[in-house]
């Protein structure tokens, strides 16, 4: 579900024709975008990665967005997880830093990774806890439209459910 807030002031328009005004706010610019998971998602057995059903963000051409998303997941070992990427339209990049890095910057040097459409993984340990990874990225759009898609997968084949449950979410706000 792609929720786009509307704009609303309590202030008249100056007279600054260089000023963004709200009589023109909404005209150019898309607020923020908020994508909502409605329902869980369960791999089980495949380290294949899927298009995740709902979270996915529709891009135009050479547009630059922020985002920050909330990922609710559970797991079925102390030793693997989840694996996770996103893909984006043509020639466009994606720039990230999770919960993961922050907790592992020495062993990685630094917790800017790069590359959000390279595949990473997440530790998820312990069929009953739920854990909620934090990624803030961003995107810069080249002349192709598209979607901000997630994908996602086992780490490791294992006969049972990995899950990313309904509440996971994107916050988006267009830049340019």
């Amino acid at each position: 579900m792609a929720i786009t807030h509307t704009f609303v002031s309590g202030v008249e328009d100056g007279a600054d024709e260089t000023l963004v005004r709200p009589s023109n706010w909404n005209a150019d610019h898309s607020g923020i975008t908020i994508v909502l998971k409605a329902s869980d998602e369960t791999v089980n057995n495949s380290t294949d990665l899927q298009n995740d059903d709902e979270l996915l963000l529709a891009v135009a051409a050479n547009e630059i967005w922020e985002l920050f998303v909330v990922i609710y997941t559970s797991g079925h070992t102390d030793s693997t997880g989840l694996q996770m990427q996103w893909t984006v339209p043509a020639g466009g990049v994606m720039y990230k830093v999770d919960s993961r890095d922050i907790g592992n910057v020495a062993a990685n040097k630094s917790p800017l990774r790069g590359d959000a459409t390279t595949s990473h993984y997440i530790l998820v340990t312990g069929v009953a806890t739920v854990y909620a990874h934090l990624v803030w990225m961003t995107y810069i759009g080249a002349g192709s439209a598209g979607n901000i898609q997630l994908q996602w997968a086992q780490s490791a084949a294992y006969a049972a459910d990995t899950t990313v449950y309904a509440n996971s979410y994107i916050l988006a706000h267009r830049l340019v």
